[in-house]
């Protein structure tokens, strides 16, 4: 009779809540269209798992609390915010990826606040390289 694990697949989605925020991670999986932006449209979802310990934001009606996530638990990155969308779609990142994303400055938008995320990516396998190596 086989042997059977459980697998852990619970996941805490990344909010964003404070310029320079940080999250690396491994990707998982890539859906380009698995997620739901605030108008309720398909976006990009990442799943991955984090490489370093990072904060996450919750905003819990309109109390902005920050939550410690530590490397090696799993999350949720929907692309729904503009420029976080277009950069996931450009690389398209696959399992094994990795993927840097630090929320870097606000732009005013008819709705409110737009956030600008950048996006960096390093494919499996590739060995990185920083600004020393250059």
């Amino acid at each position: 009779m086989p042997k059977y694990r459980t697998v852990d697949t619970a996941s805490t989605f990344i909010g964003w809540g404070k310029l320079e925020q940080q999250v690396e991670l491994e990707v998982l999986t890539f859906e380009p269209a698995g997620g739901r932006d605030f108008n309720n449209n398909p976006c990009p979802r990442v799943v991955g798992t984090l490489m370093a310990d990072c904060d996450n934001y919750k905003d819990l009606r309109g109390d902005i609390e920050r939550v410690k996530l530590k490397a090696g638990q799993q999350v949720t990155v929907e692309g729904g915010v503009e420029n976080l969308r277009k950069g996931l779609l450009l690389v398209e990142p696959k399992r094994g990826d990795l993927l840097r994303l630090t929320y870097t400055d606000t732009y005013d938008t008819p709705q409110g606040k737009g956030k600008v995320i950048k996006v960096e990516h390093a494919p499996a396998g590739e060995g990185s390289v920083s600004e020393d190596d250059i």
